[in-house]
């Protein structure tokens, strides 16, 4: 018995509208075949894993598995002490590595994860033998372990064969393609239709004619031959119809208008030195984080701290933040400077209990109309009224993205602001970053968005390491 699980023909319905969740699925896992799962949040990634590995029954079609299963549903637990949720991320991964499955379905295996889990985990899926179905967000790890990547989008899966990189380029080069296609058939068929306007439009003047300008027999020839001119121009006509009707016209690619555009800017340029440390010490439950360090963090510059689970980055992120004192030393924010800090449980402003309480604490001149702008361009578009609790985790992302959209900061400071977020968004902030004209603190295992800002890294661990 060969390994594999194959879906034919899936459906599922939305929970909450008259829609289809996604339809018509066919998707086939062999051993050694690593496929990964990607769309945008809430297009029904989960779901299809769930009814992939038989924990929900598809609405419509069939599930065949041969094999044993492994599944990893999502961890999304942000409470415990800090690196608590990576140690249980990485024993619930080793426990499926002991268990040695034929098929491997995972969602969200990074999540939590360091670099060193994220090297064991890749390690690890890129050397079993089993079917690997896998849904994240973290780029750089799709493109490490994917033989193949599969699109859920408006209900459809997509399957391109190859890496990340290569499958999104050729899905790309598919759709421009696909969108030419479609632009010269409408313009041929454009070009038809005049041309079948033209033809009805001379057959029916050529069948009037002036019967003042005759009588008796001349009447009659000149009426015939108006007819006879009538009916060819109306054959003509017809002809240009039926191609008409015959013609093929190729399927607009889809055009989505939710494109993330983050942008947010300084009212002034801000303090040419943002941050500087002087011999600072800094401890974290008894332990030594960082001794008698000095930095400088200017205008413009990024700066990632990395390191293991519970190293201490966000404790560290926090004194240079200002949010807590060091344990010795100095941290001194340059004149004027403002700072906008986004930490990894969102926790809401002092008495911001609606998305547009929140926003107007980033930037208290916002009008409802600009909640509205900025939600939207954040890909959660919300009245200013919306209460925070309604919110999911992902849409409280999105929310923070917007957060430091409105701000007008100095300094942006991020702990993981990547999490939850589908791959749409991470390009979005991505995007925001690299265009910021202020400085950036960041704490991310994201090693795609590190290198894409351009930030200088310091890995925290036994010894403080400053990387290029």
């Amino acid at each position: 018995m060969t390994p594999s699980l194959r879906c034919l023909d899936v459906g599922v319905d939305h929970p909450n509208a008259d829609t289809a969740l996604f339809d018509g699925v066919r998707l086939d896992l062999a051993a050694g075949r690593r496929i990964a799962l990607v769309g945008d949040n809430g297009a029904g990634k989960s779901t299809l894993l769930r009814v992939a590995a038989g924990r929900q029954t598809p609405d419509r079609g069939r599930v065949v598995r041969l094999g044993s299963i492994g599944w990893l549903d999502q961890a999304l637990d942000d409470d415990g002490p800090p690196g608590s949720g990576g140690e249980r991320q990485r024993a619930r991964l080793a426990a499926l590595c002991r268990a040695d499955p034929d098929l491997l379905l995972l969602d969200e295996p990074t999540l939590h994860l360091d670099e060193d889990g994220l090297a064991w985990l890749e390690a690890w899926l890129t050397s079993v033998r089993a079917g690997v179905l896998v849904v994240a967000h973290d780029r750089a790890f799709l493109e490490a372990i994917a033989t193949d990547v599969a699109f859920l989008e408006r209900g459809r899966l997509h399957l391109e064969r190859g890496g990340y990189a290569d499958a999104t380029t050729r899905r790309a080069a598919r759709d421009d393609a696909q969108r030419r296609r479609h632009r010269a058939d409408e313009a041929r068929q454009a070009a038809l239709r005049d041309a079948f306007q033209r033809e009805r439009s001379r057959a029916r003047s050529a069948g009037h004619f002036d019967h003042r300008r005759a009588d008796g027999q001349a009447r009659i020839l000149v009426r015939n031959r108006a007819e006879s001119a009538s009916k060819t121009l109306a054959r003509r006509a017809a002809a240009i119809a039926e191609r008409i009707a015959r013609a093929e016209v190729a399927e607009r690619p889809f055009e989505d208008r939710r494109r993330l555009t983050l942008h947010a800017a300084p009212q002034d340029a801000g303090p040419t030195e943002v941050v500087v440390a002087r011999d600072l010490t800094v401890h974290r439950g008894g332990r030594t984080i960082v001794d008698g360090v000095d930095l400088v963090l200017r205008r413009g510059e990024r700066l990632a701290l990395t390191g293991p689970n519970g190293c201490g980055k966000t404790t560290l992120l926090e004194v240079l933040a200002g949010v807590r004192p060091p344990a010795a030393g100095e941290v001194r924010h340059g004149p004027g400077l403002r700072v906008a800090l986004v930490d990894q449980v969102l926790a809401p402003a002092a008495g911001a209990a609606t998305v547009g309480a929140l926003l107007r604490a980033a930037r208290a001149e916002l009008r409802d109309a600009d909640v509205w702008r900025l939600t939207a361009e954040a890909g959660v578009p919300s009245s200013p009224e919306r209460p925070l609790a309604e919110l999911s985790g992902g849409e409280r992302r999105r929310l923070a993205l917007a957060q430091v959209a409105a701000s007008d900061a100095h300094l942006l400071v991020l702990d993981e602001p990547t999490h939850h977020l589908d791959v749409r968004a991470i390009e979005a902030l991505e995007g925001l970053l690299q265009a910021y004209a202020g400085a950036v603190l960041l704490v991310s295992h994201d090693r795609r968005l590190v290198e894409a800002i351009g930030a200088r890294r310091w890995r925290l661990g036994p010894r403080l390491s400053n990387a290029a």
